[in-house]
């Protein structure tokens, strides 16, 4: 309640200057929500290329570990052949001895 007219001019006035203050906090507040929601744009989207990133070498090491362990199978079958001929070789000295 406004005691006088003087009083309720500044009563008016306050009211003036705390609705210019609060529409000001409103509008700092909407512009501080919309960065807020750049930098979670911006996060997410680092996210994914860091998602990417991480795909793409696992995809790369998956090939490399697929490369290695196809050399390791040509290595060990040619192994296993040179034992092979190894053991031929083995039983053939023997008999060869015997017409030296």
């Amino acid at each position: 309640a406004v005691v006088s007219t003087q009083s309720g001019h500044y009563g008016r006035a306050e009211d003036k200057e705390n609705r210019e203050r609060n529409d000001q906090a409103k509008k700092e507040n909407i512009m501080l929500q919309e960065k807020l929601l750049e930098r979670d744009k911006a996060m997410k989207e680092l996210q994914d290329q860091l998602n990417d990133i991480v795909r793409n070498k696992s995809l790369q090491f998956d090939a490399i570990i697929s490369k290695k362990d196809a050399e390791c199978d040509l290595l060990t079958a040619d192994v296993e052949e040179k034992e092979k001929s190894t053991d031929c070789d083995s039983a053939l000295i023997p008999l060869l001895s015997n017409f030296v």
